[in-house]
């Protein structure tokens, strides 16, 4: 989550309002010397002071503070569950029941270190909490880039009857004709131009389906590895450090989904990173 200044403390503390309060008190405080004020002027200047004072005494207080940054938290927290729930509406039902799988068994690995023998600080379960986070977020990224791929590859296929591989050599046949004209072989040879771009996104498209594959597979060998690595080890920073070097390892998988986000379609909800995995207490 992005740091609080203090004018976004200010700023919540301008429309506080205790638990059973339908109105912030604060708009009570202005609409009243608002009130006085046309009754005396200087009412205007002594509810400025009372204002500024009111703001800045409560934006300090570290209990209020406290209160908005869980708020905030709870708010991306929402926020981040409605991305999950939409994204995982774009996969297939194999795809959704495969991240399922995996996001139980990142559940598992923090439920061993809650009950494990070594002492897992909440630091600690916090650290493993957002790694995990961050894998299965990538998880869903991957599969749902993999979906925009192989949806475009079958919708390139079932658009025509003759491969473009045929379609090309046939071209290339009338082309070299002796008998055709002039303006038909223009049009013929920029119908190859075209086949040939069509023929080279295609291989691209194929070349990066392999590569997510590799990825997928690569993410939950890792979280296998990190489930052993929880049972066997007693040191839960140990972990957290190492859960945290493989989330590291997938930084280039993350900047080559977002460079490739306009060839398989813009999906600004992927795009964004989320700021931990909601643990269960």
């Amino acid at each position: 989550m992005t740091r609080l200044g203090l004018w976004d403390y200010v700023k919540a503390a301008f429309n506080a309002r205790p638990l059973g309060m339908f109105v912030p008190p604060n708009w009570v405080l202005i609409g009243a010397f608002t009130a006085l004020g046309f009754l005396n002027p200087g009412f205007w200047v002594v509810g400025a002071g009372v204002e500024l004072a009111y703001l800045v005494g409560l934006a300090s207080n570290k209990r209020f503070q406290r209160f908005v940054v869980g708020r905030r938290m709870s708010q991306q927290n929402r926020m981040l569950v409605k991305k999950q729930e939409d994204l995982l509406r774009q996969l297939s039902v194999d795809d959704r029941a495969a991240y399922l799988l995996l996001d139980q068994r990142c559940d598992s690995i923090l439920e061993q270190q809650k009950q494990g023998t070594g002492v897992a600080s909440r630091a600690d379960l916090a650290i493993q909490s957002e790694g995990l986070g961050r894998l299965m977020w990538i998880y869903l990224r991957l599969l749902v880039t993999r979906a925009a791929i192989v949806r475009l590859l079958h919708e390139a296929a079932g658009n025509q009857r003759e491969g473009i591989d045929a379609r090309v050599r046939r071209l290339k046949l009338q082309i070299d004709a002796p008998e055709i004209g002039v303006e038909l072989r223009r049009s013929l040879e920029g119908q190859l131009q075209i086949l040939e771009q069509r023929a080279a996104s295609q291989r691209e498209a194929r070349d990066n389906l392999a590569f997510i594959e590799s990825e997928l597979t690569r993410i939950r060998e890792q979280v296998e590895l990190i489930k052993e690595q929880s049972v066997l080890s007693n040191d839960p920073s140990t972990l957290s450090m190492r859960i945290d070097e493989v989330g590291s390892s997938l930084n280039s998988t993350t900047q080559w989904m977002r460079d490739r986000q306009d060839v398989f379609g813009k999906i600004e909800a992927m795009m964004e990173e989320p700021h931990g995995r909601m643990m269960a207490e």
